[in-house]
């Protein structure tokens, strides 16, 4: 569990045995551990044994497990305190999802890194990547989220999409095939 104070400090416990709580350590902690690094945080988003947060200048940092590259920083090596996310953006927000994390920018991209076996990057593509990429389509998003292994995002322009696994129909677009590109989900949105 983390959590942003009013005053911008990041704090995490629970398990900690892939340096998920961001303090440098690998003990268990049952109660609030300081993240380290003296940086003013906005927000912070959770995955699957691994952490993101923003800043509030608009960087994003993970932490955690990095066995797919969801941690965003062109490696795949377990990071036991906030690593900056690869690339030269200014970020609005960021999720993590399992094996994958999203992020939106200031110039409403969608981007997001790790695992693909899924098509849960929605970069057209089943391949993992380590950095930051583009979610296909053109669109600008209003609101993007990792989640499980797949993701959804709200375009600008109306409507919402999804992409990724979909083997219990989870993109709601009616049928059961994972999408590797976003798909807009069905009903009047």
């Amino acid at each position: 569990t983390c959590g942003v104070t009013t005053a911008g400090e990041a704090y995490c416990w629970g398990a900690n045995n892939l340096g998920q709580l961001g303090n440098r350590l690998s003990a268990t902690s049952t109660s609030p551990v300081l993240v380290s690094g003296e940086r003013t945080w906005a927000s912070i988003s959770i995955g699957y044994y691994h952490v993101c947060a923003l800043t509030t200048t608009g960087e994003a940092y993970c932490w955690g497990w990095n066995n797919s590259g969801q941690l965003g920083d062109g490696m795949m090596v377990t990071r036991r305190e906030p690593t900056l996310v690869s690339g030269e953006f200014e970020w609005l927000s960021l999720n993590g999802g399992y094996y994958h994390s999203c992020g939106l920018t200031t110039a409403e991209e969608a981007y997001c890194w790790g695992r693909n076996k899924y098509g849960g990057l929605g970069d057209g593509t089943f391949t993992s990547r380590s950095t930051p990429n583009p979610v296909s389509g053109g669109y600008s998003w209003t609101l993007v989220d990792a989640a499980g292994s797949s993701s959804c995002g709200a375009a600008k322009s109306g409507g919402l999409y999804c992409w990724g696994r979909n083997d219990y129909g989870g993109l709601g677009v009616g049928t059961t095939t994972n999408s590797t590109t976003p798909v807009r989900v069905g009903g009047n949105w």
